[in-house]
């Protein structure tokens, strides 16, 4: 289980008996948005600081496991609300509007613009 709070921290906890395992402060505000990719082993945090953090799950030398800080970027302007992870890229939103894809791996960053409401494109009836 993972979660954010208003004091920037990203807390990973034992789903099995509610024990916190790991408390990693990473962001300057509110964490508004937790995400976990599909293994396992890497998650991502983000709120009200648009940054998105970027979590590892590495094994110590003595067989256990942790989570530990390990990238961080701005890829959003404003508040981000919502994460998504497929494969090996994290789809981001929020009040700026923009639908943000990044890719940690490549650093390749693609930003979406809002689509507008209403139609695009008017024709005259008559020329």
């Amino acid at each position: 289980v993972i979660s954010g709070d208003s004091q920037g921290r990203t807390s990973f906890w034992n789903g099995n008996n509610g024990t916190l395992m790991e408390s990693i402060h990473g962001h300057k505000a509110d964490v508004l948005t937790v995400e976990l990719n599909p293994d396992g082993n890497r998650a991502y945090s983000s709120g009200i600081d648009p940054t998105i953090m970027h979590f590892q799950l590495i094994s110590k030398n003595n067989g256990t496991k942790k989570w530990v800080k390990s990238i961080h970027r701005c890829v959003n302007t404003h508040d981000v609300r919502s994460l998504v992870c497929s494969k090996d890229k994290i789809y981001s939103g929020g009040v700026d509007t923009y639908l943000t894809i990044s890719n940690y791996l490549a650093k390749s960053v693609t930003r979406v613009p809002p689509i507008p409401f209403g139609g695009v494109i008017e024709l005259a009836r008559h020329a």
